[in-house]
């Protein structure tokens, strides 16, 4: 029972900085006048909002793969920055989607194409774990090497994704 409370607690834990670290990161992209730890202060305010809204994407694109994946894949690309305009603009979950949608809208393909490159690039990043005989001694060495670069990269894949945002929003100005 004990052990079972604290994998739960370490599971909330995880999930709570995880979440505020990468609202933290969003914000430092956003307004680097600030210190690190400012900012990560600052994130706890974004923290409910953001991971409602995040829930609320993952459902909708979960029921919308069970429907069909094309459309879920559509409407993943519309309503992906929904939590930037949470953290960005203080909207409401629901109306962080349609601004999303409204914001993607026109620049569709273009979005898509940009994910799609950091989808080959992440990719072909895990194509020799593929590759490698499973548990040999390569494969155990490539999994540590792929893991420290997830580990890494992590960041700049959401900054990357950020920016992205942010130039949709320029083009709709």
């Amino acid at each position: 029972a004990v052990f079972g409370l604290s994998a739960v607690f370490s599971i909330v834990m995880i999930i709570y900085y995880s979440t505020r670290l990468k609202i933290a990161m969003i914000l430092l992209a956003r307004d680097s006048q600030f210190s690190a730890k400012e900012i990560f202060i600052n994130s706890k305010k974004y923290f409910w909002p953001f991971l409602w809204t995040s829930l609320l994407v993952s459902l909708v694109i979960i029921g919308g793969a069970i429907a069909f994946v094309i459309p879920a894949l559509i409407f993943g690309v519309y309503v992906s920055f929904s939590t930037y305009i949470i953290l960005e603009e203080g909207k409401k979950p629901r109306q962080s989607l349609k601004e999303s949608y409204s914001l993607v809208k026109g620049y569709w393909w273009a979005t898509t194409g940009r994910f799609l490159l950091l989808f080959l690039f992440l990719v072909i990043l895990s194509l020799p774990a593929a590759i490698l005989e499973e548990g040999s001694s390569a494969a155990v060495f490539y999994n540590l090497l792929y893991n420290l670069i997830s580990f890494l990269i992590a960041h700049y894949l959401v900054i990357y994704s950020y920016k992205i945002y942010q130039n949709l929003k320029e083009l709709k100005k």
